[in-house]
């Protein structure tokens, strides 16, 4: 693939998805994800109907760079298989789903708009499905957290087994419990 990523959800027949580090199977609630970096072979069934999102490259490394505010030392790699069943697996298919939807309808000569969505859909998968930056990701969101937010999260961590009153709460975090 080199310059692209897919992203892939079976509806009817099973695609055999066979990578260096993994093989399965893109059926039903399983959906496939393939790296741009990773050497792959694909196989369907007959009337086999599959729904693909192709993501370029460039534009996934651009918003994680963004994202990061620091250069990548390797390429993204997104793990293989994406549940459909699970919270980012809906989410996910929910938001695929509509925009496919919504770009049935829309003009294919609109390149502002065209790049508009793929930069959305790249933050998206960036967020949403797993990747080897996605940890990174996770702490520098929770970074941007403010620090009542974080003192309480700290707070009922550490007294998880004990009773925590409001009063409690609103001390450790720096507020006034009163109403």
């Amino acid at each position: 693939l080199g310059h692209c990523y897919l992203f892939q959800r079976s509806f009817g027949e099973p695609i055999q998805v066979a990578k260096e580090t993994h093989t399965g199977l893109c059926q039903g609630d399983t959906l496939s994800l393939v790296s741009a970096t990773e050497p792959m072979a694909m196989r369907w069934g007959r009337g086999s109907r599959v729904l693909t999102l192709k993501l370029d490259r460039a534009t996934l490394e651009r918003n994680l760079k963004r994202m990061l505010n620091r250069a990548l030392h390797k390429p993204i790699v997104f793990d293989p298989e994406l549940n459909a069943t699970t919270p980012q697996g809906r989410e996910w298919t929910r938001m695929i789903d509509t925009l496919k939807n919504e770009l049935i309808h829309a003009s294919a000569q609109d390149t502002a708009i065209a790049e508009a969505t793929e930069n959305l859909v790249a933050c998206y998968a960036l967020k949403i499905l797993g990747h080897n930056y996605s940890q990174e990701l996770q702490s520098l969101a929770q970074e941007d957290e403010p620090k009542i937010i974080k003192h309480a999260k700290e707070f009922v961590e550490a007294n998880i087994h004990e009773s925590i009153s409001t009063r409690d709460l609103a001390a450790a975090s720096g507020l006034s419990s009163s109403a």
